[in-house]
């Protein structure tokens, strides 16, 4: 059986209008199908670049605290032997 161009059936639809394929739906309904699915596509990949972005931003926030800490102790991290605190309870 030979392969039928493109050509060949645009003409064959142009002739036979009003009538459908079972095996198809309209074209309109595929376009619409068509175009659904490249936004899901599109809202996907963005979701799944935000949600790989995040793991970034946290590290970030993280790290920037960790520095502000440093920077308030000096350095030094809290130990309940040796450091003094103001009169009252620690």
């Amino acid at each position: 059986m030979a392969v039928m161009s493109g050509n060949w059936l645009k003409a064959q639809g142009s002739r036979l209008k009003g009538t459908t394929s079972s095996l198809q739906p309209p074209a309109s309904s595929r376009f619409r199908g068509q175009t659904l699915l490249e936004y899901v596509i599109t809202i996907v990949l963005v979701a799944a670049a935000l949600a790989g972005m995040a793991v970034y931003a946290k590290r970030t926030l993280a790290g920037s605290w960790r520095g502000v800490a440093d920077q308030f102790g000096h350095g030094r991290q809290f130990d309940p032997f040796t450091t003094t605190c103001l009169p009252g309870p620690c």
